[in-house]
């Protein structure tokens, strides 16, 4: 069961009429628009956080770590849910015929959408790593060694 609930993605800002207006779009169990997002990126952050933290971080656990990792893994949900909303909100608005609404300004509003989507995977990875102690970069690290029989040119 996930940490964040469809009401907190509506205090975000998520609204129904977003998304084409689906009549489950709050309903906390499973079926439901978002708790079937919230589920899918549950899921993702156990795995990347360990069963074993995920599942003692609770509300009201006796460690104040387990409590605070509750928290974090809260949020991580979250964002990763707003992520997802955030991508289809992309697809809808990519998909939507420009009636009534010029190139540029759709243009515009993509842009807008997907730093939106990359903010909040950029959080939700922070929120992860602040209770993993690692973060995922997936990058590269490159270095310089200088060594042989010549000095350093400066």
């Amino acid at each position: 069961m996930p940490k964040a609930t469809p009401q907190d993605l509506t205090d975000i800002g998520f609204a129904a009429q977003q998304f084409g207006g689906p009549a489950d779009f709050g309903v906390e169990s499973a079926g439901g628009f978002l708790y079937d997002i919230l589920l899918a990126v549950g899921l993702e952050v156990r795995a990347r956080a360990g069963a074993t933290i995920y599942d003692a971080a609770t509300s009201d656990a006796a460690e104040d770590s387990d409590q605070l990792n509750f928290y974090r893994l809260r949020d991580a949900e979250k964002y990763l849910a707003a992520a997802v909303l955030w991508q289809r909100r992309i697809a809808r608005l990519d998909a939507d015929t420009m009636i009534g609404r010029s190139a540029d300004g759709k243009a515009d509003l993509l842009r807008e959408y997907r730093l939106n989507r990359a903010n909040y995977l950029t959080d939700a990875d922070m929120k992860l790593a602040e209770v993993t102690g690692t973060t995922r970069t997936g990058g590269a690290s490159m270095t310089v060694v200088e060594s042989g029989p010549y000095p350093p040119v400066l």
